[in-house]
Protein backbone atom coordinates (compact mmCIF):
# COMPACT_ATOMS: atom_id res chain seq x y z
CA UNK A 1 0.00 0.00 0.00
CA UNK A 2 1.64 2.96 -1.48
CA UNK A 3 1.35 6.63 -0.46
CA UNK A 4 -0.29 6.10 2.52
CA UNK A 5 -1.28 9.50 4.67
CA UNK A 6 -2.46 9.19 8.34
CA UNK A 7 -5.23 11.97 9.16
CA UNK A 8 -4.54 13.21 12.27
CA UNK A 9 -1.63 13.26 14.55
CA UNK A 10 -3.01 12.13 18.45
CA UNK A 11 -3.64 9.23 20.30
CA UNK A 12 -5.64 7.48 17.24
CA UNK A 13 -2.88 8.14 14.90
CA UNK A 14 0.52 6.73 17.47
CA UNK A 15 -1.97 3.77 18.21
CA UNK A 16 -2.62 2.94 14.23
CA UNK A 17 1.02 4.07 12.93
CA UNK A 18 2.90 1.90 16.14
CA UNK A 19 0.65 -1.07 13.96
CA UNK A 20 1.60 -0.15 10.19
CA UNK A 21 5.55 0.28 11.18
CA UNK A 22 4.88 -3.97 11.35
CA UNK A 23 3.63 -3.87 8.01
CA UNK A 24 5.47 -3.04 4.39
CA UNK A 25 3.50 0.44 4.44
CA UNK A 26 5.43 3.36 3.66
CA UNK A 27 3.61 6.27 5.68
CA UNK A 28 4.26 8.88 3.45
CA UNK A 29 2.66 11.77 5.82
CA UNK A 30 0.71 13.04 8.18
CA UNK A 31 -2.05 15.43 7.51
CA UNK A 32 -3.72 17.65 10.00
CA UNK A 33 -6.49 20.46 9.83
CA UNK A 34 -4.48 22.52 12.94
CA UNK A 35 -2.56 25.11 11.46
CA UNK A 36 0.25 25.07 14.39
CA UNK A 37 1.27 21.30 13.67
CA UNK A 38 2.01 22.20 9.75
CA UNK A 39 5.66 21.30 9.65
CA UNK A 40 6.22 19.65 12.31
CA UNK A 41 7.28 16.50 12.50
CA UNK A 42 5.13 13.30 13.76
CA UNK A 43 7.26 10.12 14.22
CA UNK A 44 9.36 10.95 11.40
CA UNK A 45 7.51 12.74 9.56
CA UNK A 46 6.14 16.40 8.21
CA UNK A 47 2.80 17.28 9.43
CA UNK A 48 1.21 19.06 6.42
CA UNK A 49 -1.72 20.31 5.26
CA UNK A 50 -4.63 18.40 3.75
CA UNK A 51 -3.92 20.39 0.80
CA UNK A 52 -1.11 17.98 0.09
CA UNK A 53 -2.97 15.45 -0.30
CA UNK A 54 -4.42 16.88 -3.69
CA UNK A 55 -0.72 16.88 -4.61
CA UNK A 56 -0.18 13.39 -4.33
CA UNK A 57 -1.05 10.75 -7.08
CA UNK A 58 -3.91 8.64 -6.02
CA UNK A 59 -3.20 8.29 -2.02
CA UNK A 60 -4.53 6.33 0.21
CA UNK A 61 -5.57 7.59 3.17
CA UNK A 62 -6.38 6.42 6.54
CA UNK A 63 -8.18 8.74 9.00
CA UNK A 64 -6.63 8.38 12.17
CA UNK A 65 -8.61 11.01 14.26
CA UNK A 66 -11.92 11.05 16.02
CA UNK A 67 -13.87 13.75 13.96
CA UNK A 68 -14.16 11.31 11.45
CA UNK A 69 -17.59 12.24 9.82
CA UNK A 70 -16.62 15.59 9.86
CA UNK A 71 -13.21 14.10 7.84
CA UNK A 72 -14.98 12.21 5.48
CA UNK A 73 -16.92 15.38 4.52
CA UNK A 74 -14.00 17.73 4.09
CA UNK A 75 -12.67 14.85 1.75
CA UNK A 76 -15.74 14.51 -0.23
CA UNK A 77 -15.34 18.09 -0.82
CA UNK A 78 -11.95 17.84 -1.99
CA UNK A 79 -12.73 14.83 -4.65
CA UNK A 80 -10.83 12.31 -2.41
CA UNK A 81 -13.47 10.34 -0.81
CA UNK A 82 -12.50 7.07 -2.90
CA UNK A 83 -9.03 7.30 -1.70
CA UNK A 84 -10.24 6.75 1.80
CA UNK A 85 -9.39 3.22 3.53
CA UNK A 86 -9.98 1.81 7.16
CA UNK A 87 -8.01 0.25 9.69
CA UNK A 88 -10.14 -2.72 9.50
CA UNK A 89 -9.55 -3.14 5.41
CA UNK A 90 -5.71 -2.60 6.48
CA UNK A 91 -5.56 -5.31 8.77
CA UNK A 92 -7.24 -7.66 6.29
CA UNK A 93 -5.16 -6.67 3.36
CA UNK A 94 -1.87 -7.51 5.47
CA UNK A 95 -3.93 -10.74 7.85
CA UNK A 96 -1.51 -13.38 7.23
CA UNK A 97 1.81 -11.21 7.82
CA UNK A 98 0.29 -9.88 10.86
CA UNK A 99 -1.17 -13.57 12.32
CA UNK A 100 2.79 -14.70 11.16
CA UNK A 101 4.33 -11.64 13.60
CA UNK A 102 1.86 -11.37 16.34
CA UNK A 103 1.66 -15.39 16.88
CA UNK A 104 5.95 -15.43 16.65
CA UNK A 105 7.07 -17.39 19.54
CA UNK A 106 3.57 -18.24 20.82
CA UNK A 107 4.06 -22.08 21.61
CA UNK A 108 7.03 -21.81 23.31
CA UNK A 109 5.78 -19.53 25.75
CA UNK A 110 4.08 -20.36 28.91
CA UNK A 111 0.56 -18.84 28.71
CA UNK A 112 -1.78 -18.77 31.54
CA UNK A 113 -4.24 -17.36 29.58
CA UNK A 114 -7.56 -19.96 30.64
CA UNK A 115 -8.83 -21.72 28.33
CA UNK A 116 -12.18 -21.79 26.53
CA UNK A 117 -14.30 -24.99 25.76
CA UNK A 118 -14.57 -26.08 22.66
CA UNK A 119 -18.28 -24.93 22.37
CA UNK A 120 -16.26 -21.33 23.13
CA UNK A 121 -16.85 -18.46 25.43
CA UNK A 122 -18.01 -14.96 25.44
CA UNK A 123 -15.22 -12.34 25.58
CA UNK A 124 -16.53 -9.25 26.86
CA UNK A 125 -14.52 -6.28 26.33
CA UNK A 126 -13.92 -3.63 29.36
CA UNK A 127 -10.65 -3.19 27.73
CA UNK A 128 -10.15 0.66 27.88
CA UNK A 129 -13.09 1.48 30.63
CA UNK A 130 -12.96 4.06 33.62
CA UNK A 131 -15.85 3.43 35.93
CA UNK A 132 -18.64 4.22 34.19
CA UNK A 133 -22.26 3.26 32.82
CA UNK A 134 -20.64 1.29 30.47
CA UNK A 135 -18.21 -0.48 32.59
CA UNK A 136 -20.92 -1.13 34.79
CA UNK A 137 -22.97 -2.76 31.68
CA UNK A 138 -19.73 -5.02 31.31
CA UNK A 139 -19.89 -6.40 34.57
CA UNK A 140 -23.12 -7.01 35.32
CA UNK A 141 -23.76 -8.55 31.93
CA UNK A 142 -20.87 -10.85 32.80
CA UNK A 143 -22.40 -12.21 35.82
CA UNK A 144 -25.82 -12.54 34.14
CA UNK A 145 -24.08 -14.86 31.45
CA UNK A 146 -22.24 -16.73 34.31
CA UNK A 147 -25.19 -17.44 36.15
CA UNK A 148 -26.43 -19.03 32.80
CA UNK A 149 -23.75 -21.34 32.68
CA UNK A 150 -21.61 -19.31 29.84
CA UNK A 151 -18.07 -19.52 29.79
CA UNK A 152 -17.51 -15.98 29.65
CA UNK A 153 -14.28 -13.97 30.22
CA UNK A 154 -13.68 -9.90 30.51
CA UNK A 155 -10.57 -8.12 29.18
CA UNK A 156 -9.50 -5.51 31.20
CA UNK A 157 -5.96 -3.39 31.93
CA UNK A 158 -4.71 -3.82 35.06
CA UNK A 159 -5.33 0.02 36.24
CA UNK A 160 -9.07 -0.96 36.59
CA UNK A 161 -9.92 -1.99 40.03
CA UNK A 162 -9.86 -5.10 41.54
CA UNK A 163 -13.79 -6.98 41.06
CA UNK A 164 -13.96 -9.72 43.62
CA UNK A 165 -16.99 -11.56 42.31
CA UNK A 166 -15.48 -12.10 38.45
CA UNK A 167 -12.07 -12.59 40.10
CA UNK A 168 -11.91 -16.52 38.08
CA UNK A 169 -13.22 -14.23 34.85
CA UNK A 170 -11.36 -11.33 34.45
CA UNK A 171 -8.15 -11.54 32.28
CA UNK A 172 -5.92 -8.51 32.98
CA UNK A 173 -3.67 -7.77 30.20
CA UNK A 174 -0.78 -5.01 31.55
CA UNK A 175 -0.40 -2.22 29.16
CA UNK A 176 2.35 -0.41 31.08
CA UNK A 177 5.54 0.47 29.36
CA UNK A 178 3.94 -1.62 25.98
CA UNK A 179 3.60 0.25 22.87
CA UNK A 180 0.51 -0.32 21.24
CA UNK A 181 1.65 -2.96 18.92
CA UNK A 182 3.25 -4.96 21.91
CA UNK A 183 -0.37 -4.43 23.31
CA UNK A 184 -2.04 -5.68 20.14
CA UNK A 185 0.29 -8.49 19.92
CA UNK A 186 -0.53 -10.28 23.60
CA UNK A 187 -4.35 -9.83 22.72
CA UNK A 188 -4.16 -12.19 19.42
CA UNK A 189 -2.06 -14.53 21.40
CA UNK A 190 -4.70 -14.72 24.26
CA UNK A 191 -7.38 -14.93 21.97
CA UNK A 192 -5.80 -17.42 20.05
CA UNK A 193 -5.85 -19.41 23.01
CA UNK A 194 -9.51 -19.56 24.03
CA UNK A 195 -11.23 -19.31 20.97
CA UNK A 196 -13.96 -19.94 19.28
CA UNK A 197 -15.65 -16.76 20.95
CA UNK A 198 -18.26 -13.69 20.39
CA UNK A 199 -16.72 -10.82 21.39
CA UNK A 200 -18.81 -8.22 22.87
CA UNK A 201 -17.15 -5.07 21.73
CA UNK A 202 -17.62 -1.94 23.25
CA UNK A 203 -14.10 0.34 22.16
CA UNK A 204 -12.50 0.62 19.21
CA UNK A 205 -9.10 -0.60 20.99
CA UNK A 206 -6.38 -3.25 20.68
CA UNK A 207 -8.94 -5.87 21.42
CA UNK A 208 -10.86 -5.03 18.53
CA UNK A 209 -8.15 -5.02 16.10
CA UNK A 210 -6.65 -8.14 17.84
CA UNK A 211 -10.14 -10.18 17.15
CA UNK A 212 -10.39 -8.86 13.48
CA UNK A 213 -7.55 -10.11 13.25
CA UNK A 214 -8.13 -14.12 14.59
CA UNK A 215 -11.36 -13.62 12.64
CA UNK A 216 -10.05 -12.95 9.12
CA UNK A 217 -8.05 -16.63 9.38
CA UNK A 218 -10.70 -18.49 11.32
CA UNK A 219 -14.52 -16.93 10.45
CA UNK A 220 -15.98 -19.35 11.93
CA UNK A 221 -14.32 -19.13 15.16
CA UNK A 222 -15.33 -15.67 15.92
CA UNK A 223 -17.82 -13.32 15.86
CA UNK A 224 -18.32 -9.78 17.30
CA UNK A 225 -21.21 -7.75 18.35
CA UNK A 226 -20.91 -4.28 18.92
CA UNK A 227 -22.36 -2.47 21.87
CA UNK A 228 -22.98 0.64 20.46
CA UNK A 229 -23.46 2.73 23.78
CA UNK A 230 -23.44 6.64 22.92
CA UNK A 231 -25.15 8.55 20.11
CA UNK A 232 -21.73 9.35 18.50
CA UNK A 233 -18.44 8.03 16.42
CA UNK A 234 -21.01 6.45 13.75
CA UNK A 235 -17.97 6.98 11.25
CA UNK A 236 -16.02 4.09 13.39
CA UNK A 237 -18.30 1.99 13.77
CA UNK A 238 -19.31 1.84 9.76
CA UNK A 239 -15.25 1.70 9.38
CA UNK A 240 -15.79 -1.82 11.33
CA UNK A 241 -18.93 -2.95 9.87
CA UNK A 242 -16.73 -5.84 7.46
CA UNK A 243 -15.69 -7.14 10.65
CA UNK A 244 -19.56 -6.53 13.04
CA UNK A 245 -21.69 -9.35 13.31
CA UNK A 246 -23.94 -7.74 14.95
CA UNK A 247 -24.88 -3.48 16.20
CA UNK A 248 -26.76 -3.71 19.78
CA UNK A 249 -28.12 -0.44 20.39
CA UNK A 250 -28.65 1.11 23.52
CA UNK A 251 -31.69 3.22 21.54
CA UNK A 252 -33.93 3.41 18.94
CA UNK A 253 -32.15 6.82 17.55
CA UNK A 254 -28.85 5.00 17.69
CA UNK A 255 -30.04 2.37 15.70
CA UNK A 256 -32.13 4.53 13.10
CA UNK A 257 -28.87 6.75 12.85
CA UNK A 258 -26.62 3.40 12.28
CA UNK A 259 -28.91 2.43 9.28
CA UNK A 260 -29.51 5.57 7.46
CA UNK A 261 -26.76 7.40 7.73
CA UNK A 262 -24.35 4.56 7.65
CA UNK A 263 -26.08 2.35 5.17
CA UNK A 264 -25.51 -0.44 7.71
CA UNK A 265 -27.80 -3.53 6.85
CA UNK A 266 -31.54 -3.79 8.95
CA UNK A 267 -30.64 -7.14 10.02
CA UNK A 268 -27.28 -6.51 11.47
CA UNK A 269 -28.70 -3.72 13.69
CA UNK A 270 -30.92 -4.57 16.77
CA UNK A 271 -32.26 -1.84 19.57
CA UNK A 272 -32.06 -3.86 23.05
CA UNK A 273 -33.47 -1.20 26.33
CA UNK A 274 -30.81 -1.07 28.71
CA UNK A 275 -31.40 -2.51 32.29
CA UNK A 276 -31.51 -1.41 35.66
CA UNK A 277 -29.32 -3.70 38.36
CA UNK A 278 -31.92 -3.85 40.77
CA UNK A 279 -35.90 -2.99 40.00
CA UNK A 280 -36.92 -1.82 43.13
CA UNK A 281 -40.08 -0.28 45.35
CA UNK A 282 -40.09 3.03 46.18
CA UNK A 283 -42.78 4.84 48.55
CA UNK A 284 -41.80 8.56 48.35
CA UNK A 285 -43.50 11.78 49.01
CA UNK A 286 -43.17 14.29 46.39
CA UNK A 287 -42.80 18.21 47.51
CA UNK A 288 -46.58 18.83 47.17
CA UNK A 289 -47.06 21.90 49.54
CA UNK A 290 -46.17 25.13 48.39
CA UNK A 291 -44.21 25.96 51.22
CA UNK A 292 -41.28 23.36 50.60
CA UNK A 293 -39.23 23.90 47.57
CA UNK A 294 -39.29 21.97 44.91
CA UNK A 295 -36.03 19.48 44.85
CA UNK A 296 -34.42 19.42 41.51
CA UNK A 297 -31.48 16.16 41.29
CA UNK A 298 -28.97 16.83 38.90
CA UNK A 299 -26.33 13.93 38.77
CA UNK A 300 -23.91 14.39 35.89
CA UNK A 301 -20.42 14.86 35.57
CA UNK A 302 -19.60 18.43 35.90
CA UNK A 303 -17.91 19.43 32.95
CA UNK A 304 -18.61 21.52 29.32
CA UNK A 305 -18.52 18.34 27.30
CA UNK A 306 -21.35 16.67 26.11
CA UNK A 307 -23.13 17.39 29.82
CA UNK A 308 -23.05 21.41 29.11
CA UNK A 309 -22.60 21.76 33.25
CA UNK A 310 -21.30 25.32 32.24
CA UNK A 311 -24.38 26.15 31.59
CA UNK A 312 -26.06 25.82 35.92
CA UNK A 313 -25.03 29.79 36.38
CA UNK A 314 -27.48 30.57 33.59
CA UNK A 315 -29.97 28.28 34.34
CA UNK A 316 -29.90 29.54 37.86
CA UNK A 317 -30.45 32.75 36.87
CA UNK A 318 -33.21 31.94 34.90
CA UNK A 319 -34.53 30.17 37.85
CA UNK A 320 -34.79 33.21 40.15
CA UNK A 321 -35.85 35.80 37.38
CA UNK A 322 -39.16 33.29 37.38
CA UNK A 323 -39.09 33.24 41.04
CA UNK A 324 -39.15 29.21 41.32
CA UNK A 325 -39.19 27.74 44.83
CA UNK A 326 -36.61 24.96 44.14
CA UNK A 327 -33.60 23.63 45.83
CA UNK A 328 -30.94 22.22 43.39
CA UNK A 329 -28.76 19.30 44.36
CA UNK A 330 -25.83 18.79 42.66
CA UNK A 331 -24.17 15.35 42.47
CA UNK A 332 -20.75 14.98 40.77
CA UNK A 333 -17.53 17.02 40.21
CA UNK A 334 -15.39 18.05 37.45
CA UNK A 335 -14.08 20.72 36.11
CA UNK A 336 -16.70 23.82 36.03
CA UNK A 337 -16.91 23.24 39.66
CA UNK A 338 -15.11 25.83 40.37
CA UNK A 339 -17.14 27.85 38.59
CA UNK A 340 -20.30 26.71 40.10
CA UNK A 341 -19.04 27.29 43.60
CA UNK A 342 -18.27 30.75 42.75
CA UNK A 343 -21.36 31.64 41.17
CA UNK A 344 -23.17 30.68 44.33
CA UNK A 345 -21.21 32.30 46.98
CA UNK A 346 -21.47 35.72 44.61
CA UNK A 347 -25.35 34.98 44.79
CA UNK A 348 -26.09 34.15 48.28
CA UNK A 349 -27.81 30.54 46.63
CA UNK A 350 -26.09 28.37 49.07
CA UNK A 351 -29.32 27.62 50.80
CA UNK A 352 -30.66 26.97 47.21
CA UNK A 353 -27.76 25.07 45.64
CA UNK A 354 -26.22 22.33 47.00
CA UNK A 355 -23.04 20.70 46.25
CA UNK A 356 -22.57 17.16 47.29
CA UNK A 357 -20.09 15.68 45.46
CA UNK A 358 -19.29 12.80 43.61
CA UNK A 359 -21.24 9.73 45.09
CA UNK A 360 -20.99 5.89 45.13
CA UNK A 361 -23.98 3.76 43.55
CA UNK A 362 -25.71 3.42 47.22
CA UNK A 363 -25.30 6.90 47.78
CA UNK A 364 -26.64 7.79 44.62
CA UNK A 365 -29.82 5.51 44.56
CA UNK A 366 -30.57 7.04 48.20
CA UNK A 367 -30.07 10.46 46.42
CA UNK A 368 -32.29 10.19 43.66
CA UNK A 369 -35.18 9.10 45.69
CA UNK A 370 -34.71 12.38 47.64
CA UNK A 371 -35.66 14.25 44.08
CA UNK A 372 -38.93 15.78 42.71
CA UNK A 373 -37.16 16.16 39.29
CA UNK A 374 -34.13 14.73 37.38
CA UNK A 375 -32.38 17.31 35.40
CA UNK A 376 -30.17 16.81 32.81
CA UNK A 377 -29.78 19.26 29.68
CA UNK A 378 -27.04 17.11 27.74
CA UNK A 379 -26.22 17.47 24.11
CA UNK A 380 -26.36 13.90 23.39
CA UNK A 381 -26.09 10.82 25.52
CA UNK A 382 -26.55 6.85 24.27
CA UNK A 383 -29.42 6.15 26.68
CA UNK A 384 -28.29 8.01 30.41
CA UNK A 385 -28.56 5.01 32.69
CA UNK A 386 -28.52 7.77 35.43
CA UNK A 387 -31.75 9.07 33.83
CA UNK A 388 -33.15 5.60 33.90
CA UNK A 389 -32.50 4.93 37.82
CA UNK A 390 -33.84 8.08 38.22
CA UNK A 391 -37.53 7.68 36.74
CA UNK A 392 -36.92 4.15 38.38
CA UNK A 393 -37.01 6.40 41.87
CA UNK A 394 -39.90 8.22 40.89
CA UNK A 395 -38.14 11.57 39.26
CA UNK A 396 -39.77 13.86 36.77
CA UNK A 397 -37.57 13.98 34.20
CA UNK A 398 -36.54 17.33 32.60
CA UNK A 399 -34.34 16.45 29.68
CA UNK A 400 -33.16 17.63 26.49
CA UNK A 401 -34.15 15.28 23.71
CA UNK A 402 -31.24 13.24 22.95
CA UNK A 403 -30.58 9.34 22.11
CA UNK A 404 -32.24 7.38 24.09
CA UNK A 405 -34.95 10.21 25.68
CA UNK A 406 -38.01 9.03 23.11
CA UNK A 407 -37.36 5.93 24.44
CA UNK A 408 -38.95 6.13 28.00
CA UNK A 409 -40.50 9.66 28.12
CA UNK A 410 -43.56 11.43 26.29
CA UNK A 411 -43.36 14.87 26.86
CA UNK A 412 -46.28 16.14 29.17
CA UNK A 413 -47.35 12.53 29.90
CA UNK A 414 -44.45 11.32 32.26
CA UNK A 415 -41.98 14.17 31.81
CA UNK A 416 -40.57 17.21 29.86
CA UNK A 417 -38.62 17.20 26.97
CA UNK A 418 -36.67 20.21 25.68
CA UNK A 419 -34.91 20.53 22.38
CA UNK A 420 -30.84 20.37 22.69
CA UNK A 421 -29.50 23.84 24.10
CA UNK A 422 -32.86 24.94 24.72
CA UNK A 423 -32.28 25.98 28.51
CA UNK A 424 -34.95 28.47 28.87
CA UNK A 425 -37.27 25.82 27.97
CA UNK A 426 -35.97 23.94 30.88
CA UNK A 427 -36.22 26.44 33.38
CA UNK A 428 -39.85 27.38 31.93
CA UNK A 429 -40.81 23.73 32.55
CA UNK A 430 -39.41 23.06 36.21
CA UNK A 431 -41.07 26.63 37.16
CA UNK A 432 -44.25 24.64 35.61
CA UNK A 433 -44.06 21.65 37.80
CA UNK A 434 -43.37 24.51 40.91
CA UNK A 435 -46.82 26.00 40.10
CA UNK A 436 -48.28 22.30 39.98
CA UNK A 437 -47.42 20.22 42.46
CA UNK A 438 -49.86 17.43 41.62
CA UNK A 439 -48.12 16.58 38.34
CA UNK A 440 -44.56 15.38 40.44
CA UNK A 441 -46.42 12.27 41.78
CA UNK A 442 -48.38 11.76 38.39
CA UNK A 443 -45.19 11.70 36.36
CA UNK A 444 -43.23 10.03 38.77
CA UNK A 445 -45.31 7.19 39.37
CA UNK A 446 -45.99 6.65 35.64
CA UNK A 447 -42.16 6.56 35.13
CA UNK A 448 -41.81 4.17 37.55
CA UNK A 449 -44.31 1.73 36.04
CA UNK A 450 -42.20 2.22 32.51
CA UNK A 451 -38.89 1.99 33.81
CA UNK A 452 -39.83 -1.53 35.99
CA UNK A 453 -41.98 -2.76 32.69
CA UNK A 454 -38.42 -2.35 29.95
CA UNK A 455 -35.84 -2.24 32.17
CA UNK A 456 -36.07 -5.80 34.31
CA UNK A 457 -32.26 -7.32 33.45
CA UNK A 458 -33.65 -10.40 33.26
CA UNK A 459 -35.52 -9.45 30.04
CA UNK A 460 -32.22 -8.08 28.93
CA UNK A 461 -29.96 -11.12 29.03
CA UNK A 462 -32.89 -13.10 27.30
CA UNK A 463 -33.18 -10.67 24.17
CA UNK A 464 -29.37 -10.68 23.90
CA UNK A 465 -29.41 -14.44 24.16
CA UNK A 466 -32.03 -14.15 21.32
CA UNK A 467 -29.68 -11.97 19.44
CA UNK A 468 -27.42 -14.67 19.80
CA UNK A 469 -28.92 -17.86 18.29
CA UNK A 470 -30.04 -15.86 15.30
CA UNK A 471 -26.11 -15.90 14.39
CA UNK A 472 -26.41 -20.34 14.81
CA UNK A 473 -22.48 -19.93 14.31
CA UNK A 474 -20.92 -20.59 17.97
CA UNK A 475 -22.57 -23.55 18.73
CA UNK A 476 -22.85 -24.18 23.25
CA UNK A 477 -23.32 -20.52 23.58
Amino acid sequence: MEKLFLFGTGKIAKKYTQVLKQLPVEIEGYVDNNKSKWGTRFFDKKICSPDALGQALNPYILIACAAREEIVKQLEEMGLAEQVVSFCQILKCYNQILMDTAMAGFDQQVNTTPKASADGCIVIDNFYGNWGGAEDWCHVVASAFIEQGNKVFVIENKRQPYVERLDKNIIHIDTEEKNNYQIYQELVQMLMHIKPFILFNVWNSELLWAAATIKYTYPEEVFIISSVLNDDSYGEWQAWEEMTDKYVCISSKIQRNLMERCGIKREKVCHISPFIEKIRVVNRRYSTEETEPVKIGYPCRLEKEQKRADLIPWLLADLESRKVHYVLNIAGDGSCEKEIEEYIEKNCLHQKVKLHGKLTKTELTDFLDCQDIYLNFSEYEGTSLTMLEAMASGCVPVVTNVSGVDDFIESGINGLIADVGDLEKIAEYIASLDQDRNMLAEYGHKCMNIVHEKCRLDKYIANIQKELKSLQKVEGI
